[in-house]
């Protein structure tokens, strides 16, 4: 039986940093910012006009929350300046956490292979316009993008995931979009930018990350061990 403090540990979904890093792989290529700044065609190419079927992941309840007590228990244990043994997080375990986001959910599914992360997507673009990337852009731009609300970007990626000096850095590695990888023209940026650094804006979750030491990715999970 779980006690309640750990129940409201689970709970805290900010202070969870794997919460924050499958976020960031949506924020870094759900909203495919090279698509508001292309042709009208080449927006309309690269989405599709109905959702892929991503692999189920069917976790029981009891399964679940012995994945949040499991990532609950390791950063409350951080939190309070204690050495806790390294969290090991298989695939299945992200997809177990990624069920319980809404934002998320049906819309992302990881794997882990060749040491690296991997996700599938089908992001609905009906929501592009209120991103604060598409405000970004000039007013009369705006009007001319074509207008996707009824269509779907299904891509499948892979991320080089890491820590370099203390920094947590997640880089593009490949895109695809129906089969194909898109041009590097397209995804040169994304390869040259931590996709992580938005997590650093929340001084909540830079203080977790600033306490890991080493971040390995073996065949089936992702390995973070914090400092001694």
């Amino acid at each position: 039986m779980f006690d309640q403090k750990t129940e409201q540990v689970q709970k805290k979904k900010r202070g969870c940093a794997f919460y924050g890093f499958i976020l960031m792989l949506i924020l870094s290529v759900v909203v495919p910012i090279f698509i508001f700044r292309q042709l009208n065609n080449m927006a309309y190419e690269y989405t599709e006009t109905s959702p892929v079927e991503l692999p189920e992941v069917n976790a029981s309840e009891e399964e679940t929350l012995l994945v949040r007590q499991k990532v609950g228990l390791f950063i409350q244990k951080i939190e309070n300046d204690e050495t806790p043994a390294p969290l090991v997080v298989t695939a299945r375990e992200l997809n177990v956490l990624v069920t319980q986001n809404e934002e998320l959910r049906d819309k992302l599914y990881l794997t882990i292979s060749d040491g690296k992360v991997k996700g599938q997507l089908s992001i609905p673009m009906k929501n592009m316009r209120k991103s604060n990337d598409f405000q970004k852009i000039p007013q009369i731009l705006r009007d001319q993008l074509p207008n996707l609300a009824n269509r779907y970007f299904n891509a499948e990626a892979s991320f080089n995931v890491y820590l370099k000096n203390g920094v947590f850095i997640i880089t593009l590695d490949t895109l695809s979009v129906k089969d194909e990888p898109l041009p590097d023209w397209l995804v040169s940026k994304f390869r040259e930018e931590n996709l992580a650094h938005r997590l650093y804006k929340d001084p909540e979750k830079a203080k977790i990350l600033q306490k890991f030491k080493d971040l390995e990715i073996t065949e089936e999970a992702i390995v973070l061990t914090p400092q001694d």
